[in-house]
This record gives C-alpha cells, structure tokens and sequence, in this order.
C-alpha cells in the first residue's frame, strides 16, 4: 500500500508543480503531509462516513488546530 501512496503523491506533486508553474503563482508550504492515515473501509457506513469527512474537509479548514490562518484564541 505504501509504494501505491508514494506513487500516487509523485504524481500529483509534479501535477500540482506544473500548474504552478505554468500559471506563475507563488506556492507556499507542503502539497502533502508527511504520512497518510490508512484505513480499511469495512462496510456501506464506513465508507459514507470517510465521504461525509472528505466533503466537509474544505468546510472544517477555518477552523481546524493545523490551519496556520485559523485565529486561535485561549
């Protein structure tokens, strides 16, 4: 699984870089975080769940720990 990840980040990255380039825009920070979160997708539910996570991902983003513009108050 892990060569398939790999494969599939390459990929991408240069995907993502030629888009960059192309359109002149500045990039800032990492396309990929360093490791990923593997799970095994059991059931109808399980994989209802994970695609309610990915839609509202974009959504959660003003507010989640990781998001370096998120205004954190204590």
């Amino acid at each position: 699984m892990g060569m398939i990840i790999s494969a599939f980040k390459s990929m991408s990255v240069k995907d993502v870089l030629a888009h960059i380039e192309e359109n002149r825009l500045d990039m800032i920070g990492k396309i990929w975080q360093r490791n990923y979160f593997e799970r095994v997708i059991r059931n109808e539910q399980d994989l209802e769940n994970i695609r309610t996570y990915i839609r509202n991902n974009p959504v959660n983003w003003d507010q989640d720990d990781e998001n370096p513009k998120r205004i954190r108050r204590k």
